[in-house]
């Protein structure tokens, strides 16, 4: 009889069906979800270096829109919205000061066709810091693949400490 009841406490620890306890590691197919969001934020960040806005269009949904967490000149903390239309105009103006962003920490998570990443990030205009602070990029699934919807930030000034940890590299590199 305890062989009966151990037998049966393995099988209900170990996820056999009708078991109480599901397991956490990551599926082949959320592994493959994962390498390709990842892949999207490169290229992302890419385009932005090289000043290619039409790197950026593709990864975007129709109505995808920015949004930025911060605070006013007098403290009030609000989340603005934009659409991506001036930001990708923005990218796309060749410039001598190259836009480069160093990302770092990402956690993703999904769920079907819905996904979040969120990210440590640097930000260094003509090789010189500007600013940093956490993205967060949601995405959808759709018969191209993951796509953006929204991408928001908040932004610092004070970031020596995320500097060390995200220096700044002539490419996008995804620190891990």
């Amino acid at each position: 009889m305890k062989i009966f009841r151990f037998l049966i406490g393995v099988l209900l620890w170990s996820g056999f069906p009708g078991g109480l306890y599901a397991q956490s590691t990551p599926t082949d197919a959320q592994e493959v979800d994962e390498a390709a969001i990842l892949a999207s934020i490169e290229i992302f960040f890419d385009g932005m270096r090289m000043s290619d806005s039409s790197m950026i269009r593709p990864l975007l949904t129709e109505g995808a829109q920015l949004f930025g967490v911060g605070s006013d000149r007098d403290g009030v903390v609000a989340a603005r919205w934009s659409e991506f239309g001036g930001f990708l105009a923005a990218v796309g103006t060749p410039k001598q000061d190259v836009w480069n962003e160093q990302v770092g920490n990402v956690v993703i998570h999904t769920e079907g066709a819905l996904a979040t990443a969120w990210m440590d990030f640097v930000f260094y205009r003509g090789g010189e810091l500007s600013h940093c602070g956490v993205n967060v990029v949601h995405f959808v699934r759709e018969s191209e693949g993951w796509r953006m919807f929204s991408l928001g930030d908040t932004r610092k000034t004070d970031c020596a400490d995320m500097a060390m940890k995200y220096p700044l590299q002539p490419e996008t590199h995804i620190h891990r």
